[in-house]
């Protein structure tokens, strides 16, 4: 079968629900970037400002929009995974609800094929929407934090770049396995929820974990704001730096404390990291989509179409 068919087929089989996602995403992404517009004018517009009354109405408004900030960025997290699981789920389970699944299955020259490709197609789909939402966080997330080279800092990791799409992939893959095995489209919806909450929980406990353990000794003038700080240390003589209570050990003078006798120093991973270890969870993400992929292929090559 040719490909520009087998597209067309499979988006008009879904459009509804792709055309309502579209809508959303383009307005959020127009909304978001007018936000992010006017946060990148307002420093400017506050650096050039001559009379005090106006530079405090400015500056009001940049505080407001700033918080304003937190409702698009969590907006623009929640539309992918949305978007995933509300696509995901009807590839396998919309066929088997409805007792067609047969059909295609008989006729197309594997059912692996046939799963396959509508995977590619509608993967293809979220990952825009996904796209959309990732760039337009990165873009808010900048206009917020004037002055700050967000590509090498962990503020806000979690709601802008990369992983937005990740997340939202991944969702579509367990939607797609979680249709595939409850063959019902709400049953199946419930389930790809709940599937994608404990995914991206236990991930995000291995991410922090993985950072704990890549901590270390903070080089002096680093912005604690964009790190990532796991612990406060004490720089001893001999040039280790030490917990609270080795510090104490090493005190001369029993009558003063670590903060007094030595110079304090963060442990955490460095803003200069910061770009390997977003790629990385990205990339975690991503293989566990793969994985949830793979797995629905089984399921669809196995189950009975009804």
């Amino acid at each position: 079968m040719k490909l520009m068919p087998v597209v067309r087929l499979v988006l008009k089989l879904q459009r509804f629900e792709i055309v309502v996602l579209s809508i959303a995403a383009l307005a959020l992404t127009a909304v978001t970037l007018l936000v992010a517009a006017r946060l990148y004018a307002l420093p400017l517009e506050i650096a050039a400002c001559r009379f005090p009354t106006n530079c405090s109405t400015l500056q009001d408004e940049f505080n407001r929009l700033r918080q304003q900030t937190l409702v698009f960025a969590l907006l623009n997290v929640v539309l992918p995974i949305f978007a995933g699981l509300i696509i995901g789920v009807p590839i396998v389970a919309r066929e088997i609800e409805r007792g067609t699944a047969s059909l295609p299955w008989a006729m197309s020259a594997s059912r692996r094929g046939w799963f396959l490709s509508r995977l590619a197609i509608l993967g293809g789909v979220v990952a825009i929407l996904s796209l959309l939402s990732a760039i337009t966080s990165e873009l808010l997330s900048g206009a917020s934090n004037p002055g700050v080279d967000m590509a090498h800092s962990f503020r806000e990791v979690e709601t802008r770049g990369p992983i937005i799409v990740a997340r939202g992939l991944a969702a579509f893959s367990l939607a797609s396995l979680a249709g595939a095995v409850m063959g019902r489209a709400l049953p199946g919806l419930l389930l790809a929820a709940a599937m994608s909450l404990a995914v991206f929980f236990g991930l995000q406990l291995a991410n922090d974990s993985w950072l704990h353990t890549d901590a270390g000794p903070m080089p002096e003038g680093v912005s604690v704001d964009d790190a990532v700080i796991s612990d406060v240390g004490y720089l001893l003589p001999d040039g280790r730096i030490v917990d609270w209570d080795t510090a104490w050990q090493a005190l001369d003078d029993p009558s003063t404390n670590p903060v007094e006798a030595f110079p304090q120093r963060y442990v955490g991973v460095e803003p200069g990291l910061a770009p390997g270890k977003r790629a990385r969870e990205a990339l975690v993400m991503l293989m566990a989509s793969f994985m949830a992929a793979a797995l629905a292929t089984v399921v669809v090559e196995r189950r009975r179409p009804y």
